[in-house]
């Protein structure tokens, strides 16, 4: 199936029902409600909006309330 105007995330950003997303450098773990699923994108229906910034990578290192600096450079800690 498809649905038009989907919010689509990597499935890598999902551990259960929950995705890790930054907000102005505030690390916050949303729990989120999911529609279509792939090998590679999760359908998002509830609780994020395009342009949320969501985390992929290294999930287990953040906590809510964690500060974080956004950077294009994937080498960067």
């Amino acid at each position: 199936g498809e649905h038009p105007n989907a919010l689509l995330i990597p499935r890598r950003a999902l551990f259960g029902d929950n995705v890790v997303v930054v907000k102005d450098g505030v690390v916050e773990v949303r729990k989120v409600k999911t529609g279509y699923l792939t090998l590679q994108e999760a359908e998002i229906i509830d609780a994020l909006a395009e342009g949320d910034v969501v985390l992929t990578e290294d999930l287990n290192e953040f906590r809510t309330g964690d500060h974080v600096r956004l950077t294009n450079n994937p080498a960067a800690k």
